[in-house]
This record gives C-alpha cells, sequence and structure tokens, in this order.
C-alpha cells in the first residue's frame, strides 16, 4: 500500500470519529488550570509608572542643581545698575 492511501484511510477515519462529550471532565480541567497557570502580573503598569517617575524626578533634580545653570540664572535674577561693562 503506498503512503497516500494509508494517509487517505486514516484521515477518513480520523473526520467520522468524534469523541465523547463529558461536561463534568471540561469543568474539571478548568478547575485544574486555575490552579496550575500563573496569574496575571498587574504590578507591571505601576512599576512602569514608578519608573517614569524616578527618571523624570532625577532628571529635573540633576538640571536644576547644576552649578552652571545657577549661575545663569543668578546673574539673569542680579539687577542690572549699568555700572557693569
Amino acid at each position: 500500500m503506498q503512503d497516500e492511501q494509508m494517509d487517505d484511510i486514516i484521515r477518513n477515519a480520523a473526520e467520522s470519529h468524534q469523541p465523547a462529550f463529558d461536561e463534568q471532565a471540561w469543568v474539571a480541567m478548568r478547575q485544574k488550570l486555575e490552579v496550575h497557570l500563573p496569574q496575571k502580573n498587574r504590578k507591571g503598569p505601576y512599576l512602569l509608572l514608578l519608573l517614569l517617575l524616578v527618571v523624570v524626578g532625577g532628571t529635573a533634580a540633576y538640571w536644576l542643581l547644576q552649578p552652571a545653570h545657577n549661575n545663569k540664572m543668578a546673574d539673569n535674577l542680579a539687577p542690572k545698575n549699568g555700572l557693569e561693562p
């Protein structure tokens, strides 16, 4: 018998076979899956937001505490009396 003929015989047999439906088996499977499947991690968005706040806050603090930046701000805020060249 050729391979193609054997494949056709197996395919026809598989198409005509329907396993019995057992509702209790599916209920038991659902219960087992709920126990063994990993739970969804809902901490991800909160950790991402915290990381974003730390990075933005750190960048702002670094920018505000730079000596060159403070000197420029002091120069802009100093009164101009016209005596400087």
